[in-house]
C-alpha cells in the first residue's frame, strides 16, 4: 500500500492529515480546521459534508448549474415565442376569415331584392342552358 502525506498549518505547525483510501481509488482526510472531508476525486479537490457524506458545491458546479438553468430558461422562452407567434397567426386568419363572412353577409343584407331575384334568374338560365 503507498502512503500519502498531507498537512495543514496551525500556529505556524504544520498538523499532519492522516489519509485513507476510499473504494475507487478515492484519497481522503479530515481536515479539523474546515471540518470537512477533503477527497481526491479524478484528480479533483472536494469537500464533502462529513455528516452528510454529500461534496459541497464548488464554484465550477455552481456556474456550470447556472448556465445549464439559463440555457434551459432561454430555449423555454424560444419555444413559447415561437408557440405565442403561431397563436397570433392563427387569431389573424380566423379574424379575417370572420370579417370577409360579415362583409360577405352585409352585402347580401344590403343588396335589392331586383338585383337578387336578377342574379337567380341568371344563375337559373344558366342551368337550363347547361342542361340542353
Amino acid at each position: 500500500m503507498e502512503y500519502h502525506k498531507a498537512s495543514w498549518v496551525a500556529n505556524g505547525v504544520y498538523v499532519p492529515i492522516e489519509i485513507e483510501e476510499l473504494p475507487g481509488g478515492v484519497l481522503q482526510g479530515y481536515s479539523a480546521a474546515l471540518s470537512l472531508n477533503l477527497r481526491l476525486e479524478d484528480g479533483e479537490l472536494v469537500f464533502h459534508d462529513p455528516a452528510t457524506d454529500r461534496p459541497i458545491a464548488s464554484l465550477e458546479s455552481v456556474r456550470g448549474v447556472a448556465q445549464a438553468e439559463r440555457e434551459a430558461r432561454l430555449a423555454a422562452e424560444a419555444r413559447a415565442d415561437t408557440l405565442q407567434a403561431r397563436a397570433d397567426t392563427e387569431r389573424e386568419g380566423r379574424l379575417q376569415e370572420r370579417q370577409a363572412r360579415e362583409a360577405a353577409a352585409f352585402q347580401i343584407e344590403n343588396m335589392p331584392f331586383q338585383s337578387l331575384h336578377h342574379g337567380r334568374m341568371r344563375a337559373h338560365k344558366k342551368r337550363i342552358r347547361h342542361d340542353q
